[in-house]
């Protein structure tokens, strides 16, 4: 017995007819696969509209189809719900991880959106929407088009990634999955709720404050998010003066030439203007703080935020996760 899992991407447009495969699911905006592997005139009956968005709209959309280990051709035992919801949201956890790499290639607003998995010979639908959504850098949401190399970045990165953010990375076998939970919870897999912040590597926490930034379409408040990314992968501890030093090391770390330092440090000073007064409640600068401003604002500190992101993952993370001198490194960045 297969068990199928269709998951609906905002915003993501690939070639026409193309496929990307990665090791659980596959990348499509083909529909004669939809046609042929998941449309059910039981699927539709249970979930309505809801399916026929799913199957008709057009949307790129992740597909994955494996074999059942609790296999039970005759009725839906418990084990095989557990295993289905199990394997369901595995998949839906490799998507958005996925989909969250893209930003590393450009920015974008892709994130995943309804997830339907179920039984080929036995109905067993199950149906989750995921109501985080990701926005361009200006608080916008569009499509955007992916190459295949761009695509292949992606996966690259990711798999780099995954291995220097192992807690962010963990996944429950399904025995543990089984003992933490039951039926009468809802099967859900268990998320960062409760997760022990302090296990986190800098890397690992630096990530999960990018969401929090690219997941906000507010601009003071992206804006605001995305300063504790910096925070956290440029000041070793907190103390004094941590803006001064966070502005320095990002403009040496980033820019190329005296130019480039004085505009990131600028920018990244005027960012930290707009948190400051933003969350204690007060006025933005009319003049330095309008809407397109605030656009290029956060324009330019996503720019940054990436470039150091792909940097890290790619050459520097030895001087980052992990080093018992990082801020004796921090210290020498500005003389280099």
């Amino acid at each position: 017995m297969n068990l199928k899992v269709l998951i609906r991407i905002r915003h993501l447009l690939i070639s026409k007819g193309a496929e990307f495969k990665m090791p659980s699911f596959k990348i499509s905006n083909d529909r004669s696969i939809l046609e042929h592997s998941f449309s059910n005139e039981e699927r539709s009956k249970a979930l309505g509209g809801i399916y026929e968005d799913l199957i008709y709209n057009k949307n790129d959309f992740a597909y994955s189809i494996m074999p059942l280990i609790k296999n039970n051709t005759r009725f839906i035992t418990h084990d095989m719900m557990l295993e289905q919801n199990y394997l369901s949201k595995m998949i839906e956890e490799s998507v958005k991880e996925f989909l969250a790499a893209l930003w590393y290639v450009k920015d974008n607003s892709v994130s995943a959106h309804d997830m339907v998995s179920d039984l080929d010979e036995i109905t067993s639908i199950h149906l989750s929407t995921n109501y985080v959504t990701h926005t361009t850098s200006d608080g916008s949401m569009s499509d955007i088009h992916f190459s295949k190399t761009e695509l292949q970045k992606a996966k690259k990165l990711l798999n780099s990634w995954a291995q220097l953010c192992p807690n962010l990375n963990k996944i429950a076998s399904f025995e543990e999955f089984k003992e933490r939970i039951g039926f009468e919870n809802g099967l859900t897999m268990s998320s960062l709720r409760g997760f022990d912040y302090n296990k986190l590597n800098r890397l690992e926490r630096a990530s999960v404050l990018l969401d929090l930034a690219r997941s906000n379409s507010y601009l003071p408040l992206k804006i605001s998010f995305f300063m504790p990314v910096f925070e956290c992968l440029f000041v070793a501890q907190s103390g004094s003066e941590v803006q001064q030093k966070v502005c320095e090391r990002v403009a040496f770390y980033v820019a190329k030439n005296k130019k480039q330092r004085e505009k990131v440090f600028n920018d990244l000073k005027q960012c930290y203007s707009v948190r400051s007064r933003f969350l204690h409640g007060d006025k933005l600068d009319a003049k330095k703080h309008d809407v397109d401003n605030l656009i290029r604002l956060s324009k330019a500190i996503d720019d940054i935020a990436r470039t150091i992101f792909v940097r890290i993952i790619e050459r520097d993370h030895s001087k980052f996760v992990g080093n018992k001198e990082f801020d004796e490194y921090l210290s020498r960045l500005i003389f280099q």
